[in-house]
Parts: C-alpha cells; sequence; structure tokens
C-alpha cells in the first residue's frame, strides 16, 4: 500500500501501548521523529497541564479521528491548524471544546 511497515503494524495491533513498551519499538512507529497515531485525542480527562501531542509531533498525514476537549489546544486558531493538518481524519468529536470562531479560521483564503 505504500504505507511504512511501522504504521502497517500498529494499525494490525490497534493500539499504541506497543510503543510504551521500549526505545526501539517507538523509534519503529514514527518516522523523522513525528508518530504515527490514528486519533488525536484532547479530551482525556487529565486535567489543564495534559499530556496533549503537539502537531509537530505527530504524522498528520494518518490521523483517522480527532476529538477536542476543553484542555486540549490553547486556542481556536490552534484547533483549526489541527483540523487542517489532518485532512484524512473521518471523525471530530468535540466535548466541552471552546469553538467559537472556528468555521471563520477553516474557511478557504482566497
Amino acid at each position: 500500500s505504500g504505507d511504512p511497515v511501522g504504521l502497517l503494524v500498529l494499525r494490525f495491533v490497534g493500539s499504541q501501548d506497543i510503543a510504551a513498551t521500549c526505545r526501539a519499538a517507538l523509534d519503529w512507529l514514527s518516522t523523522g521523529g513525528r508518530r504515527f497515531v490514528f486519533c488525536v485525542d484532547d479530551d482525556r480527562g487529565r486535567g489543564p497541564k495534559g499530556p496533549f501531542a503537539s502537531l509537530e509531533r505527530l504524522v498528520s498525514s494518518h490521523v483517522e479521528g480527532i476529538r477536542l476537549g476543553r484542555y486540549g489546544r490553547d486556542s481556536v486558531q490552534e484547533c483549526a491548524d489541527l483540523i487542517m493538518a489532518c485532512c484524512n481524519a473521518t471523525a471530530l468529536r468535540c466535548v466541552y471544546a471552546k469553538l467559537t470562531g472556528l468555521g471563520a479560521r477553516l474557511e478557504p483564503r482566497a
């Protein structure tokens, strides 16, 4: 399919728990220092300190779902940047996320 082997294994296993087992596994499930994730989850219930994955640490082209929450991104612009970067995502879930003005930030620029 042209996808990296690490991504195919992650898809087969269905969890990122394998990446936490050892440094070699983490290196294998990433490319160029950026991790493969299928869902960016800002709604983990861990409070305002996160941890939340920064966009620079993700391979955004393989993200399939986005979950925005109250304590996730710092601004509506960061939420819009995340949504635009993860252009292949097919699911978006927002729980208590403040998204006033999101539509204007997602509109194509002329």
